[in-house]
């Protein structure tokens, strides 16, 4: 009797688990796909300052804005991300308006809620460090460089290394091609309007790169007064989710490819080579050496040829429609 009581007990929880099943969608298979994409559904919630993988205009882990999202990773030695960075987020608009937190001194000219602050260079305008690089990545080095060449508060490097937005302290002085991407993404991160702002890359013993908003860049004196805005490295916890690349306006460039034999890439060596009504659009060739090459007919919208070396090409009939030309050399090229 207790045995047919206890099935009978067993067979009404069943009978009422069944219909809760069915009342909630059905099968167990429906069951499982549910809690598969519930799963999805939770790890796309990860924002980029929480770890998640990141956009440009991001909030990023420091609470500025991302600017820089990088094909692959590179290295920013010093930074918390090591040699699997990402990204590059920029500090936001009034990050330093008083001299805290503790350690942090403002410039010469106090920024405030809606301009950035300007300095010097250094506290040591006149000698040369001679180990900064240009390089995306480099900037906490350089910063370093300077700073231990010279500690003096309230100077661009040591202003940018006490800033502790998102209280992250790995933050720098961009190198100039940081500072470059910087330029490029001025609308999505905002508050530069035609003022001109320091790197972290010496140019001389008194100089260093400053890149203009209105889209001159130089060296100048170190000890000009200019503006700041730091930047951090940065990389997502995620283990999938390959990142995007960086726009340049609103194309995105593609990264290294086969076209007529060449790799075409960022840096590559291309001189000479013929490309004649190559399809190029969207490519990656930011510094590549194109001295000489035969780009007649060549496609090359969108295309990424910032501090390209196009002297002497043959660019008749090239669609240069949206390309990026700054700092690129076109002496003796054929257009």
């Amino acid at each position: 009797m207790n045995s047919i009581s206890t099935r009978s007990k067993k067979f009404a929880f069943l009978a009422v688990a069944a219909i809760a099943l069915a009342a909630c969608g059905g099968s167990s298979e429906n069951s499982n796909t549910a809690s598969t994409v519930a799963l999805g559904v939770k790890n796309a919630a990860l924002s980029c300052a929480a770890g998640g993988a990141c956009r440009v205009g991001d909030t990023g882990p420091g609470g500025g804005k991302v600017f820089y999202v990088a094909p692959a990773s590179f290295t920013s030695t010093g930074s918390a991300c090591g040699t699997a960075c990402k990204y590059l987020e920029a500090a936001p608009i009034g990050w330093i308006k008083a001299a805290t937190p503790a350690g942090q001194t403002n410039c010469a000219v106090a920024g405030t809620s809606t301009a950035d602050p300007y300095c010097a260079w250094s506290g040591n305008t006149t000698t040369r460090i001679g180990t900064t690089s240009n390089a995306i990545g480099a900037g906490y080095a350089n910063t370093s460089a300077i700073i231990t060449q010279s500690n003096v508060a309230g100077r661009a490097a040591t202003v940018a290394r006490a800033f502790q937005g998102g209280g992250k302290t790995d933050w720098f002085l961009p190198s100039k091609d940081e500072l470059t991407q910087v330029y490029r993404q001025k609308s999505v991160l905002g508050g530069f309007d035609f003022n001109y702002y320091w790197s972290s890359s010496e140019g001389a013993a008194g100089l260093a790169w400053f890149q203009g908003f209105d889209g001159y860049g130089d060296n100048g004196a170190k000890s000009a007064t200019l503006y700041v805005r730091p930047v951090r490295a940065f990389s997502d916890s995620a283990t999938v989710a390959a990142p995007v690349t960086t726009s340049t306006s609103t194309t995105t460039t593609v990264p290294g490819r086969m076209v007529n034999g060449y790799k075409i890439e960022a840096g590559a060596r291309l001189t000479g080579a013929n490309l004649i009504e190559a399809d190029l659009s969207k490519a990656d060739l930011s510094k590549a050496d194109l001295t000489g090459a035969k780009l007649t007919g060549a496609d090359l919208t969108g295309a990424d040829l910032f501090g390209a070396d196009l002297s002497d090409a043959d660019l008749t009939g090239a669609n240069l429609s949206g390309a990026y030309l700054y700092g690129a050399n076109l002496s003796g090229a054929i257009r």
